[in-house]
């Protein structure tokens, strides 16, 4: 993202609530913080796990940081039935669509 900059970390409670596993038919929370002179029109969260399929969930801002620094989050509920589940991110801004997910090792912390 030009001039812009995002970060969430799978492994810190201040992107994801309740890291790790997380129950069967539970909720989670997780968050972006996305900086820099750029202007977000939409925020989404793209989940897919097997046997549901996609859910695409609209983030919200919660926290403005300061002038530049913006903290976009929502509330998933994750499948009746335990399984694995993959996300990213899709930010909708004026210059343009970026996804933002898991980083090259596929291991989970901070994101690319």
């Amino acid at each position: 993202m030009e001039r812009g900059h995002a970060e969430h970390n799978s492994r810190n409670a201040y992107y994801r609530s309740r890291t790790g596993a997380v129950e069967a038919g539970s909720s989670i929370r997780l968050g972006i913080r996305i900086s820099g002179d750029v202007s977000v029109q939409h925020a989404l969260l793209r989940l897919w796990s097997e046997g549901t399929g996609e859910q695409i969930v609209s983030l919200v801002t919660k926290d403005k940081e300061d002038s530049e620094t913006r903290y976009y989050s929502a509330e998933a509920a994750m499948p009746k039935d335990g399984c694995l589940v993959w996300y990213y991110f899709i930010i909708v801004s004026d210059r343009g669509t970026w996804y933002y997910g898991n980083n090259a090792s596929g291991l989970g912390g901070l994101g690319e």
